[in-house]
């Protein structure tokens, strides 16, 4: 995870009910050169941290760490690589890209077939990408949806903490690239199409089967 830096002339104040400004993302235009505050979490006893394949540290640690590793990185763009360590093996990696600029939304289902039943659910992930498929973690930028066929939008929305907006709106604005929408079928069997567009974009069109019968998990 990497702490946002914090603008010029504000500190950062927490308490028991909050928690760290960070993102898993390694976009920060403007950054260039300044120190970043990177946090690993591992169980692992050792973590190596790299920037476009150069050694950046290295951390043991012990309980009393809480399984953080803490480093700081002078932001540049390319690929941050934290490395989980275990008798001198590697047991884990996570990397973090810099994306490109937008060109695409894609939309994820986590089911494309439902009952014809008011009482189900598809839940559509909405995210921005750019040329080669990688999330793009922009804010604020406006997605339209269409819903066609035996369906509606039952809710949208993003996961912004200090946006107050409407749930089941069919305009979504983006929060780090990403938005949601839950559909849900009518009573009657048959197909939904959702069409996500977006100024500048490339549209992106999924379909849901509706239908009749039971169906398994």
């Amino acid at each position: 995870m990497v702490h946002e830096p914090i603008p010029e002339g504000y500190i950062e104040a927490s308490n028991g009910w909050s928690w760290p400004y960070e993102f898993p993302i390694w976009n920060w235009e403007g950054n260039e050169g300044k120190p970043m505050q990177v946090r690993v979490f591992t169980k692992a006893p050792k973590v190596s941290l790299e920037l476009n394949g150069e050694v950046i540290g290295e951390k043991l640690l012990t309980t009393k760490d809480k399984y953080t590793a803490v480093f700081e990185v002078p932001y540049q763009p390319g690929e941050l690589k934290a490395i989980a360590i275990e008798d001198g093996k590697e047991i884990a990696t996570k990397v973090l890209k810099t994306a490109g600029k937008p060109v695409a939304i894609r939309l994820t289902a986590d089911r494309t077939k439902l009952k014809a039943d008011r009482n189900d659910l598809s839940f559509i992930k909405i995210e921005v990408i750019d040329e080669n498929g990688q999330l793009v973690p922009k804010d604020s930028i406006k997605i339209n949806l269409t819903i066609s066929g035996n369906g509606e939008l039952a809710a949208s929305g993003k996961a912004n903490p200090i946006d107050m907006g409407s749930v089941n709106n069919q305009v979504i604005n983006t929060y780090k690239g990403k938005a949601q929408a839950i559909i849900r079928p009518f009573s009657t069997s048959g197909k939904i199409i959702i069409k996500a567009e977006s100024e500048g974009l490339r549209s992106e069109e999924l379909d849901l089967n509706i239908m009749k019968s039971s169906l398994g998990s």
